[in-house]
């Protein structure tokens, strides 16, 4: 484990960026903005992974989210639930909390994160809403998949 330089939290010594606050870590420097090509990017939105440069950034409590303001909303009323490296498996996690009654949203980082390589830290994470994320883990823990995904 290394310490982000920016926020301080723990993350696992191959990660590409910070999965807390999205910052990317230092030898990134050849990944450029999704938006613009010719720019360096600085962080990944932390919801979707989409590289951004220093001016398509929007940050919010020092976390960084791409322009698209839904992004950003999602983060102040929803709770990450569970992580997984695969779809597959955060459809399941979904399907079991929906059967719950709990309403649940996934945001795949793979979908953006095309500068990352195979067996990399790209997460496909499951949300729930704020308030019902105590609900959630309790599902959650009831499922038989292996520690290393779930946060």
């Amino acid at each position: 484990m290394i310490e982000c330089p920016n926020c301080k939290e723990q993350i696992q010594d191959e990660a590409e960026y910070c999965p807390v606050c999205g910052v990317l870590l230092v030898g990134n420097e050849d990944i450029a903005c999704e938006n613009h090509s010719n720019i360096p990017a600085v962080a990944v939105c932390i919801i979707c992974g989409k590289p951004v440069c220093q001016k398509c950034r929007k940050t919010k409590m020092h976390k960084t989210f791409c322009e698209d303001d839904k992004h950003i909303r999602v983060y102040q009323s929803w709770a990450v639930a569970y992580v997984s490296s695969t779809e597959y498996e955060a459809e399941m996690v979904k399907a079991n909390l929906e059967n719950a009654g709990i309403e649940s949203m996934i945001f795949n980082q793979q979908d953006h994160a095309y500068f990352l390589t195979v067996g990399s830290m790209a997460r496909v994470n499951v949300m729930v809403p704020n308030d019902r994320i105590n609900d959630a883990k309790k599902v959650i823990d009831t499922l038989n998949f292996e520690a290393d995904d779930n946060e």
